[in-house]
């Protein structure tokens, strides 16, 4: 009967140890990964509206080097400059023609905080978004 008591008041402050042990680098992991995909998401999100500005600046101006102006300024005007640095803006077709289409492409890469999404993504990664307005006046450039 004695030894029935005093399995009940055995000290069993170890084991939550072990577990936290065990449990702590998997949380640490998903939160570096939820980190550097909020941080890739965000990045989409501006190279999206800065496409769609650049694309907008061509369709009005006619002319490719607003393309590239309005990219930098949205950019430049919400975000580090870090996006700034690697960015990469195309516009095409070469020869324009007014009320054609015209493709404007901007990228941009981006290297991850963390390894553990670099283990899945190339790194840097390369983010980038394609906008096709249609050309308003004849082109300039």
């Amino acid at each position: 009967m004695l030894r029935r008591i005093s399995k009940c008041f055995r000290n069993n402050g170890g084991q939550s140890i072990v577990e936290f042990a065990i449990i702590v680098p998997v949380l640490l992991f998903l939160l570096a990964g939820i980190i550097d995909f909020g941080r890739l998401i965000y990045r989409y999100e501006m190279v999206v509206q800065a496409t769609r500005e650049a694309s907008l600046a061509v369709a009005k101006s006619g002319n490719r080097k607003t393309a590239n102006t309005a990219a930098l300024a949205y950019l430049t005007a919400g975000v580090n400059a870090t996006v700034v640095d690697n960015l990469t803006v195309t516009v095409s077709p070469t020869p324009m023609k007014a009320a054609n289409p015209v493709t404007v492409t901007v990228s941009c890469s981006m290297n991850m905080l963390f390894p553990v999404m670099s283990a899945i993504l190339s790194s840097p990664y390369t983010v980038s978004s394609t906008s096709t307005v249609m050309l308003q006046t004849s082109p300039t450039n």
